[in-house]
This record gives C-alpha cells, structure tokens and sequence, in this order.
C-alpha cells in the first residue's frame, strides 16, 4: 500500500477516536490514559514524517543509520524551518491532549462502548501508521527466511589480476544526481553538459538503488567495498570504532596495494556519517573535508551551512589534480558534490546566470548548476596534459533525497547515474545490464588495467556475469546484514584486556576502543562490542544469551568507572575502578571459570530481617503517625525495625512526617501551604495528643532504646539526610537502616558507612529484570522491599534462588501476611498492625 495512503488512513482513524472519545461518558483516569495515548501517536507519526522529509522513503535504512552514527557535522541550519515547524507541531499536540483531557461534556448520552471503540481506533492508528509498517520491515531483515541463500556464495574475496597499463582515476560521486534528471520527457533540456560526455563514454542506465544504499555512506561504501551498510549493532555503535568497516577489502585498499596515492576531497564536515573515519581506514593518504579546506578560501564567507561551495571544491581539487599528476605517481581522486543536496539545493555562486526553464524550482536550478560545473571540471582533466592517462567517473551517491522536484522524479523510472570516460574514447557505449552501487568498483576496475570482483560487487561488462546472480543478490541483500557486520572486525582477546580511565579508553591486544562500553565474547574469547550511554549499554547487558560472556565497563553509579564481568544476566565480579588496570587472558578465564567449568556463584546478602513497624507502627487505630508514642507501643509489642517517613522542614532539618500536605492536615488538624520551620513543627499540638519526633528527639529516643533500629523513608534529596543523620545519630552505622530509591546510589550509601541497606521499589519503574541486575551489583548486607501490586513469581523466585531478603508493603491482615510470606516466600512484612513473630 502507498505510504502516503496509509498516513491519511491513520489521520481518519485517528480523527475517529478522538470523535468517539469526546462523545463519550469517560471517566478521568480514561481520560488521562486516552490524552497520552493521542500525544505519543502524534509524535510518532511526526517521527515518520521527519524521516520522510528527508529519504522520501519513510523511516528507511538511511535513517537507521544516521540514528545509529549520529548527526555530527550535520548543516543543522539548513533546517531551521523543520525545527521550528516540529516545534510547533509538538506544542500543538500537547494543547490538543489537553484539550481532550479537559474538555467537559454538558451532555454525555453515550456509554462505555463508546469508550472502547475509541481505544480500539488508537490500535487501528498504531497499526496503520507508516512508521509501523516501515519498523515491521526493518525488522524483517534482521530475521532472514529459512530458504535465504548463503552470503559466502556470493561473497568473492576481492584479488587484483593486472590486464592493462594502469590508468589514474577521477571518480565524481555527483550528490543525489540521479539518472532521471537526463530524462527529456520530463526535464526537457535540463542535462546539457553531461549528455555532451555521455556521448563518448560508458554509461549504465539500468543501476538500481537497494535498501541500505540510500545515503551518502551506503552508496559510497557499496561502490568502494561490495557490501552493504551495517553497523555492528546498537546505537552510537560506528561512533565508538577506530575504523570503519576495518576486515572489508574496499577499493582504496585494492589501489594502495598497486601503490596508488589516495585523496578525497569533500565540500562538507568529514566526522558526518563517518566520512574522514571510512577513508582513512582504506588506506587514503590525503582526506579533506570542509574544516580542511575553509582556510584555503580566498573569501572566508563564501560557503552554505554545509560546507564549500562545488566550485570552490573543484577548484581546489583540480590544482591537486595537476600536482599529483605532475608527479608520475599513481594517483586516484575522489570527490563528492553538494550543490544539488536536498531539498532545495546549493547552487554556487558561479551559476548565478544558470537557471531551469523560469528559475522557480531551486533544486533543478541546483541539478542545472551541477550539470556545468560537473562537465568543466570533467573537460578541465580531460582537457590536461593528463588526460590520456586518467579515468574518469561521475556517479550519484543515491538517487535524490526528497526535494523540490520529487514529484516530477516519481514520473520516472528512477536509476543512478554511472559514467566511465576512458581516456581515447570517443563514442558511446550504453550498457543496459542490472546492477546497483555494488557493482560500480569492480566495473571501474577493467578501464584502469585491472580485474576483480568486489565483494558482492561484479563487472557489469564481463560478458560472463549472469543477471540472475545479480538478481539473486539483490533480493537476498536484506537478510545478510549479520554476515556483512563481521567485516567491523571485532578482535579475539588473545593477550590482555586495558582499561584507561584517565583517557576514557580501554584497548584488546593494544586495539584501542572508547568507554562506556560492553563486550560481549564467546568460550573462545571472540569479540563484539557496543558503544553508547549507559541506558543503552545497560538495557543490551540485559539482553544479552545466557551463554555470552562480558565486560561492561561504565560509569553506571555516578562519576567513577565500574568493570562488571558476567554471563547472561548473571554478574560473576564487579569492582570500582580507582587506576588504570589490565587483565590478562588467565584473569579473564580465572573469572569467568571457562577453563574449570565452575557454576555460577549466587548472590548472596547477610541482611539481618525483622520485621518492619510501617510509619513507626500503628497505634489506637492510627497509621502514618510517626510520632514517638507509635514507637513506644510497638516496642513493646515486640518491633526492633521501624520505618520513619522525614520529611525536611523549612530551615533544613529533619521531622519525622510523611508530607507537608495530607498527613500533616490529618495529623495537626490545618493546612500548610510551605514546610515549616523546626521550632514551628516543634511547638505544635497534635490532634491525637501524640508527641511529634524529629531527628533529634528520635535519636533521644534511640539512646534509650539500644534494641531499636531505624528504616529511612526519606521523601526528598535522600542522601542529603543521610549525610544528616550520619553526622547526628552517634551509632548510625549499625542502627540507621537507610532506604534507597534507585539503585545507583547503592554504592554511595554504603560508602557513608551504613552496614544494611534496603533498596526500596516503590519508586523504581523498571523492570524486574532491571532489579535483578542492579541486585547482582551490590556486595554486603543488603535487602529488598516492594509493594503488594510489585509482586511476581519470576521477581520473588529470582530473589530467593539468590539469597536476596525481601520484604513486601504495606500488609495488614492475617490472609494477606499468609499469601505474602507462606505462598509468595517473602521473607517479612511492613506492617501497622501485625504484631512480629518471635525470632
């Protein structure tokens, strides 16, 4: 179905469920539920329409890609209308959410099945939206059909055969400069100059773009290497490697071999999409980009947001030219255009009199420009003492991007451009064989004395390349992106391991690699290894097999590095990394038990359990007191555990209160818009007659009860208190029990010196296996607690098999305490009425 279709499709439908919704009597839980629901399909249709924008072909591979390298030295400026107008369409989104939210019905005669037809449309929405369909897709490919052919087949290891005298070689990768362009019954009169070359060149009409060669990189890695664009996996993962696609045999590294001198000359910034990385790993000599060749402007403000300007490029490309040729060396320049990029074009200033037709389409202005530009520097080399020994090739990266032509280009049959000047030719020769990017290497190969196949890449004139084969490898292409990532060449750890806080580096057998980082290795110690942030990292260590070993090495609890050694979701060691360190292979094999077989050792905690007193305990029918009475009465009804809710007053002091709102009305009978200050708290009179507690007097009160234990419940800045209290409680250590909230700050809690920690889950949405994880890391006594609704068989088994204590809140009758601790297996209570068992 067109995509196009499909998002007007989702617009209906969801039209329709707002109509339904709004219509409806719904109550104000669904309302919130249903207003969120809007606001992420807007934004997921947006996310759609960005990526649209720019690939005119929905969330494509182009996308994934630049997702997963980044966006740095993108010409962000260019798009300050997009910005702006995403911005906006946000802010919409958020007002129509609200409006959903708050809008009231005088008059409400439809039921609840109104309601659900609503919701019922928000699934027709998620399934008909573009984006879904395109995601469905991508997904597909990473799981390749059973009948899918083998990549080692088809895969030829590239070998140069010498046929001829060498020939130096001109390759023009020409920005989205599609073949379609020189179609006359569309662009009538638009392609002059490069028809004029085409006439005495070899040129192929039928090159057809496949998913993965749709930006930049993936044509130019295609063309250079035979391979698709993959990535080893997880965002940010290409930013984190050294070198790029290192164990592809590309087209530099071929000519390097003949001893060609290498150069590349591009308009924009080399670190976007990987640029200055793909040609200094195949063995280029010069790499230019933007901030290399600014400074060799004659006026410093003659570029676009991007970059320079084409004729500034060729011009300062064909000076190399002519001294590289001058040399006798070998040589072999490539170059990349940037007037015609998407979506209105650049033209340079040189073309200012070069206008399409009546001028009102800037992109063919754009595409008219290139068109001469292209063609002068082509004829400049050509033209040369040079000339008769220099090949030279113009080709499109990709076909076009969206544009302002693109609904002219979809009346085409849309190919790329591929043009060989040879030198000495003077007629045409078209070639009408299938191909794609891949195959552009080794066709190029023959016209400059040599012979290979690249990769999956073939010449398209040997006269012995079948199109089925071709064919066959295009439709299998999809499905082989798992063999294609090997060639980033992840290393077998053969020697040693060495991790450089100081230089945020670790490196395998002197292999250098950035941290954060998780390394994933086999029994034989082979490699994979995913860069990013620490969610990311964290989020793949919890996928990881059960029978995958790794190293993750990241700052995951504050500012210091931690290297945790594991399998599965199983930690087997963890330690703070304070200096630089190194394990060996024995090390890692002593670790990890490879070389004895050894079982995986459990988690285990020494926590001492008791049961907790909830909010000091309840008393006269009273909960969320706090007060001292509550710990006098349930002292003597057998608690040593009491949790306490502190809540800061206004001058940084600690009360023992729940909240300032709610609890403190019920317990002093008024409002209170702001904390108060100590003495204020002090001086009140509670509605029950009961003693208020503060730090100071809970710590009178713990000096006169040497068998009672303090559990924190702090509502806000936690450690800030218990910094407090481990300044005022003279026993804290052992008689503080502090609460913690998230799990990163397990490791800062302990280090204040507190000898039992609890990890409360209260305010930790995660998942359990997130929990299970985080509990793999601490090392001491430590326990658990959850509340009732948090309690899940996998969750409570995983704990039990690993020795974890864990407590569940708030429980208070006998049925309950019996489900919880007899059938669930807790190992106790919070409670306010149920008095502990004797120990």
């Amino acid at each position: 179905m067109n995509m196009s279709y499909l998002a007007y499709l989702f617009f209906l439908v969801l039209i329709a469920s707002v109509y339904l919704f709004i219509k409806a009597s719904a109550s104000k839980l669904n309302k919130l539920v249903f207003s969120i629901l809007i606001f992420v399909l807007y934004i997921y249709i947006l996310l759609y329409l960005i990526a649209d924008y720019f690939t005119d072909n929905g969330f494509d591979s182009a996308v994934i890609y630049h997702l997963k390298y980044g966006l740095s030295g993108a010409g962000f400026g260019e798009y300050w209308k997009l910005i702006l107008a995403s911005i906006f369409y946000i802010l919409f989104g958020l007002a129509a959410a609200y409006w959903i939210y708050s809008k009231k019905i005088k008059t409400r005669s439809k039921g609840i099945i109104f309601v659900y037809a609503a919701y019922l449309l928000i699934i027709m929405a998620f399934l008909s939206n573009p984006l879904t369909i395109d995601l469905y897709n991508y997904y597909q490919t990473l799981h390749p059909p059973d009948n899918m052919a083998d990549f080692n087949e088809f895969y030829k290891q590239p070998k140069l055969q010498h046929i001829a005298d060498s020939k130096n070689l001109v390759l023009i990768y020409a920005e989205g400069l599609e073949r379609t362009y020189f179609d006359e019954a569309i662009f009538p009169g638009l392609i002059k100059e490069l028809r004029e070359l085409e006439g005495k060149s070899t040129y192929f009409t039928n090159i057809k773009t496949l998913e993965g060669f749709k930006s930049t990189m993936g044509g130019v890695v295609a063309s250079h290497c035979g391979i698709s664009l993959s990535s080893p996996g997880g965002f940010n993962n290409v930013t984190g490697m050294k070198e790029f696609l290192p164990s592809a045999t590309c087209l530099g590294d071929l000519l390097k071999q003949e001893d060609y001198y290498l150069t590349y000359f591009g308009g924009a910034d080399l670190t976007f999409a990987g640029k200055g990385k793909f040609y200094s790993t195949h063995k280029f000599d010069e790499i230019y980009g933007s901030n290399e060749l600014m400074p060799r402007l004659e006026n410093s403000r003659y570029h676009n947001p991007w970059g320079l300007y084409d004729d500034s490029l060729f011009e300062i490309a064909y000076q190399r030219f002519i001294e590289l040729s001058a040399t006798e060396e070998k040589h072999a320049l490539f170059l990349l255009t940037f007037d015609t990029h998407h979506p209105t074009g650049h033209p340079s200033g040189s073309c200012r009199q070069i206008k399409y037709n009546d001028g009102s389409n800037p992109i063919l202005n754009a595409v008219a420009c290139s068109d001469y530009l292209i063609s002068k520097f082509v004829n400049q080399i050509l033209a040369s003492p040079y000339g008769s020994e220099t090949v030279v090739v113009v080709v499109s990266d990709h076909l076009a991007m969206r544009n302002t032509a693109t609904e002219l280009l979809h009346q085409g049959d849309r190919k790329n451009l591929f043009m060989i000047i040879s030198p000495g030719a003077s007629d045409a020769m078209k070639i009408e064989n299938l191909g794609s990017a891949l195959d552009i290497g080794a066709t190029i190969l023959p016209f400059m004395g040599y012979r290979s196949s690249i990769g999956l890449g073939r010449d398209l004139m040997d006269a012995g390349q079948t199109t089925s084969e071709v064919n066959l490898i295009h439709v299998n292409l999809p499905y082989w992106n798992q063999p294609i990532s090997q060639f980033w060449d992840f290393p077998i750890i053969q020697q040693s391991v060495e991790i450089d806080i100081i230089n945020n580096a670790m490196s395998i057998d002197g292999r250098p690699f950035p941290i954060p980082a998780l390394v994933q290795f086999d029994d034989e110690l082979q490699t994979s290894i995913k860069f990013g942030s620490s969610e990311d990292l964290f989020d793949n260590a919890l996928s990881i097999d059960k029978n995958t070993f790794f190293l993750l090495i990241d700052k995951f609890k504050g500012s210091d590095y931690y290297l945790i050694i594991g399998k599965g979701d199983r930690q087997l060691k963890k330690d703070k990394i304070e200096s630089n360190i190194k394990l060996t292979v024995d090390d890692i094999i002593n670790i990890i038990g490879i070389a004895q077989g050894a079982p995986l050792p459990a988690t285990k905690s020494t926590f001492q359990v008791h049961r907790v007193a909830h909010a000091g305990g309840g008393i006269d029918g009273r909960t969320y007191t706090n007060s001292i009475d509550a710990l006098d009465y349930n002292l003597k009804n057998g608690f040593s555990y009491f949790e306490i809710d502190f809540s800061f007053t206004s001058d940084g002091h600690l009360a023992c209160l729940h909240d300032w709102q709610e609890n403190f009305e019920k317990i002093f009978g008024f409002e209170t818009k702001n904390s108060l200050s100590l003495e204020s708290f002090k001086s009140l009179v509670n509605n029950s007659g009961l003693k208020n507690c503060t730090l100071d007097s809970l710590v009178d009160w713990m000096q006169k009860n040497p068998s009672s234990f303090i559990v924190t419940d702090v509502k806000d800045d936690n450690i800030r208190a218990l910094q407090i209290m481990a300044e005022i409680v003279p026993d804290y250590a052992s008689r503080i029990i502090p609460q913690i909230y998230y799990p990163q700050n397990y490791d800062k809690v302990r280090g204040m010196g507190y000898e039992q920690i609890i990890w409360t889950l209260y305010r930790y949405n995660a998942t359990n296996s997130h929990v299970l994880w985080w509990a793999d890391t601490f090392s001491g006594p430590f326990a658990i607690t959850m509340p009732r609704e948090r309690l899940e068989k996998f969750l409570v088994n995983s704990l039990r098999k690993k020795q974890i204590p864990f407590y569940v809140h708030t429980v208070n009758t006998v049925e309950e305490e019996h489900d919880i601790i007899d059938v669930y297996g807790a190992s106790e209570i919070y409670t306010d009425y149920l008095h502990p068992k004797s120990y």
